[in-house]
């Protein structure tokens, strides 16, 4: 069966963990988590951080994902 998360790569999505909130282009979805590109660290203070290169954020950190457009 295909994961949900396969019909949104290359697709605009944020990713909330417990200790922050991140919006950029899902590239790849694997077992232990997922990788995004063009990524921006989103902060209350200080105003939005853009990340260099590519993004990993493991599974068992991510709370919930949205898919934006």
């Amino acid at each position: 069966m295909r994961r949900w998360t396969q019909s949104v790569v290359r697709r605009k999505i944020t990713v909330h963990t417990e200790a922050a909130t991140f919006e950029g282009i899902l590239k790849e979805e694997h077992r232990d988590g997922v990788v995004l590109v063009n990524t921006i660290l989103v902060r209350e203070e200080g105003g939005p951080l853009e990340m260099a290169g590519d993004t990993f954020i493991p599974r068992e950190c991510i709370t919930v994902i949205q898919v934006l457009s």
